[in-house]
């Protein structure tokens, strides 16, 4: 396939990049109601990156792999089981014992919510979708993703549906929020729906996996300079001015730059995607150097551990202070125990190697 190999470097150091955005949004700098305070607001839009780039690189890993067979979906789940659950335990636990002793565990059922954070049912209702490590929401969305991709997968090797799947989807989300909004437990409003939940980013993971597959029929125009990568960039670019200014014009509404959010921004991500795998510049040096490469690699403890057990010493150290403890500690976490508890759990799971087609 053209311009891919096993490993894509810049794209591990996106990965970086996306979280970063989260913390900015987290922890905006700006002056309140400026137009930098309202660009810094839309840094949530790194979810959506993680998303697409969940999309596309576990459609190129598992396409070709019988996840039909009883060990291929195994394989499948229990990798994908410890590429999230191992840190998110260490973190929600640390997180709810942090708070008991405190004296801030301040809701009527805390162990129901510690339960709904460790399962990462909390992001199927709007009322417990922050409680706990209130980002973690998103790794909901990213698990729903996991648990269909094998169907995606299958649906399309076997009859090509892409929109026609990405419909069934749809469907699927609206008839659970009919089901979830009478009982009132769950997806209980439709700006949930589409805000917080797979159902409403499904267009980010398939703007992912259709670049896959342009990858694997061919049909990526090339360049004689880097135009697609400057392409995304200027793109995304757009939709952050046109959501800042949505935003600064209406910081209520749930619908006002859904456009530009939930389709016009994945597509973005998909371009600036394309050009960092096949266009060499500037941008895909930096983001494929060493540094970088560290970054993204332990992008996922920065996710995890930027807003919530070490969020009281952000008074203390100031924005770039705490980002750097953020970013060092978060490197640690990756090197000497996110890593080594995945590296032991993979090499129990060499049995259930997945086949070639």
């Amino acid at each position: 396939m053209l311009g891919l190999r096993e490993y894509i470097p810049a794209l591990t150091g996106l990965r970086a990049v996306a979280a970063w955005l989260v913390f900015i949004h987290h922890f905006n700098p700006f002056l309140k109601g400026s137009f930098l305070f309202g660009l810094a607001q839309q840094g949530y839009t790194g979810v959506s990156l993680f998303f697409v780039l969940s999309g596309f690189l576990l459609s190129y890993r598992y396409y070709d792999t019988r996840l039909s067979s009883w060990q291929g979906l195994s394989d499948y789940f229990r990798r994908r089981i410890v590429r999230i659950f191992p840190l998110l335990f260490l973190v929600v636990t640390g997180t709810f014992l942090a708070l008991y002793f405190l004296g801030r565990l301040e809701y009527e059922q805390p162990f129901k919510e510690y339960i709904l954070n460790i399962t990462l049912l909390k992001g199927f209702s709007d009322q417990h979708k922050f409680s706990g490590v209130a980002q973690t929401w998103s790794l909901t969305v990213e698990e729903i993703f996991y648990l269909l991709l094998p169907a995606i997968l299958l649906l399309h090797r076997r009859f090509h549906w892409f929109f026609i799947t990405l419909c069934l989807i749809a469907a699927m989300g609206y008839f659970l929020y009919l089901w979830g909004a009478d009982t009132g437990r769950f997806l209980e409003n439709i700006p949930f729906l589409v805000h917080y939940t797979f159902w409403g980013h499904c267009w980010d993971f398939f703007s992912g996996f259709g670049l896959f597959l342009c990858f694997r029929k061919e049909r990526v125009p090339t360049f004689t300079f880097p135009a697609l990568t400057y392409t995304g960039l200027i793109l995304y670019g757009t939709v952050l001015f046109m959501m800042t200014s949505a935003y600064l014009a209406d910081r209520d509404s749930w619908n006002n730059s859904l456009f530009w959010s939930h389709f016009v921004m994945p597509i973005s991500f998909a371009t600036l995607m394309t050009g960092l795998i096949i266009e060499d510049s500037p941008l895909k040096k930096l983001l494929a150097s060493t540094v970088m490469q560290e970054l993204g690699k332990s992008s996922y403890a920065f996710y995890l551990l930027h807003l919530g057990l070490f969020s009281f010493l952000y008074k203390w150290l100031g924005w770039t202070g705490y980002f750097l403890f953020i970013a060092l500690v978060s490197w640690l976490v990756y090197k000497y125990l996110e890593n080594p508890v995945a590296a032991f759990f993979k090499g129990k799971l060499t049995r259930y190697q997945p086949r070639s087609s």
